[in-house]
C-alpha cells in the first residue's frame, strides 16, 4: 500500500468513525425523550419497567426482542439507557447493510460518500424516525431482512440461517420476507412483471379474493387472522391507492436513474437493491386490503431510503452534487432531531 492510499484509508476511517460519533449522540438524544412522543414508547417502557422489577419472559411475544429487553433491564441503567441501545443498534445494524452493499463492488476502499448519503436519506425518512419511536422491532427486523437477502444473494447460507432466527425472534412478520428469499434470484425484468401484476391485482381489489380462496382451499385461516387485525380501531382498510402509488413511485424513480444517469460499473449494485425493494413490496400487494395495511408496506418502505441514496450515490450526477454532501448531512441530523423529539413517523 502505497502512503496516498495509506493516508487515504486512514481518513476515511477517521470519517467513520466521526459517522457512529454522530449516530451515538443521536441515539442518547432519541433515549432520553418523552415517554409520551411515540405512539408505541409507553408500551416498550412499561415492558422494560416489568423485566426490571423481576418478570420474566412471556411465551406470547417474540424471544429475541424480549432477551434484549430483559439483558437491558438487568444492566440497571434505566429506561433511557434502553431505548438509547435500541437506537444505537439500529443505526450499528444500518451501518452494516450499507457495508455489504458497498462490498457488492469488490471495491476494498471504503466508500464513506455512500454511507454518509444512506445515514442522511435514513435520518430523514418517518420510517426510520418510526422505527426508532414506534414500530422498534419490526425497524430492528427489517435491517436483519435486507442484510439477509444481501448475504442470500452471495450465497452465506450460514449467514442466512442464523440472521433469519434472529429476526423472526425480533419479529414474526419476518417470516414473510424469509419465504421470499429465492426470489433474488428471479431476473429484474420477470420481478418487475410479477409486481406490476400484482399492483393491478390488489388496485382492483382481487388480492383479498385471491387470499381468501387459498384460506378455503388449504383449510388456513389466514385470510379471517388478517381481516380481524385491530377492527376495534377506525381506519381506512381495503385499496390504499395512496399506499401502492407511494410504493410505486421508488420503483419508477430508480428505474429512470439506472436507464440515463447510474454508472455502468454499479448497474448490479442498484440493480441488487431494486430486486431487494420490489420483493419486500410483494406482501402488501397481497395482504395490503386489511387494517393498519400500512404494516405489510413498512419494510419496504424502510428500505427505500437506502434504494434512493444508493441510486444517487452511484449516478453522474453525484459526480456534481458531493461537495453538498456535508450540508446533507448537517441538514439531515437537524430534522431527524426535530423528528424525533415531536415523534413525527409513520
Amino acid at each position: 500500500m502505497s502512503f496516498e492510499q495509506q493516508s487515504s484509508y486512514i481518513r476515511n476511517n477517521y470519517k467513520l468513525i466521526f459517522l457512529y460519533i454522530i449516530a451515538l449522540v443521536l441515539a442518547v438524544i432519541v433515549g432520553s425523550r418523552e415517554l409520551s412522543v411515540g405512539t408505541d414508547t409507553l408500551t416498550y417502557a412499561n415492558r422494560f419497567f416489568a423485566m426490571e422489577e423481576g418478570e420474566f419472559f412471556t411465551f406470547n411475544r417474540e424471544f429475541g426482542f424480549q432477551l434484549f429487553t430483559y439483558l437491558a433491564a438487568q444492566s440497571g441503567l434505566g429506561v433511557k439507557f434502553y431505548f438509547t441501545l435500541i437506537s444505537i443498534t439500529l443505526f450499528i445494524l444500518a451501518n452494516k447493510v450499507v457495508s455489504e452493499i458497498d462490498s457488492i463492488n469488490n471495491d476494498k476502499k471504503i466508500d464513506i460518500s455512500l454511507r454518509y448519503l444512506v445515514f442522511s436519506a435514513l435520518l430523514v425518512s418517518p420510517f426510520f424516525v418510526s422505527s426508532q419511536i414506534n414500530a422498534i422491532r419490526q425497524g430492528m427486523a427489517g435491517f436483519l431482512i435486507f442484510y439477509v437477502y444481501l448475504c442470500f444473494q452471495n450465497r452465506e447460507w450460514g449467514k442466512c440461517i442464523v440472521i433469519s432466527i434472529i429476526a423472526i425472534s425480533i419479529h414474526y412478520a419476518s417470516v414473510m420476507y424469509i419465504l421470499l428469499l429465492g426470489a433474488i434470484f428471479v431476473p429484474l425484468p420477470l420481478l418487475l412483471g410479477g409486481v406490476a401484476f400484482l399492483s393491478i391485482l390488489y388496485g382492483i381489489g382481487g388480492s383479498a379474493h385471491l387470499i381468501a380462496w387459498i384460506s378455503e382451499v388449504t383449510n388456513i385461516e389466514l385470510y379471517s387472522s388478517i381481516t380481524s387485525y385491530q377492527q376495534n380501531y377506525d381506519y381506512d382498510s381495503g385499496v390504499r391507492y395512496d399506499f401502492l402509488l407511494f410504493s410505486l413511485f421508488w420503483v419508477v424513480f430508480t428505474m429512470i436513474f439506472q436507464s440515463f444517469w447510474v454508472k455502468e460499473q454499479y448497474q448490479k449494485t442498484v440493480e441488487l437493491c431494486l430486486k431487494i425493494y420490489v420483493i419486500l413490496l410483494i406482501p402488501f400487494l397481497l395482504l395490503g386490503f386489511a387494517n393498519f395495511s400500512n404494516r405489510y408496506a413498512y419494510t419496504a418502505w424502510l428500505f427505500a431510503a437506502i434504494l434512493v441514496a444508493v441510486t444517487v450515490r452511484y449516478s453522474t450526477l453525484w459526480d456534481k452534487l458531493n461537495k453538498l454532501l456535508p450540508y446533507v448531512v448537517f441538514s439531515s441530523v437537524v430534522a431527524f432531531i426535530v423528528m424525533i423529539l415531536n415523534g413525527f413517523a409513520r
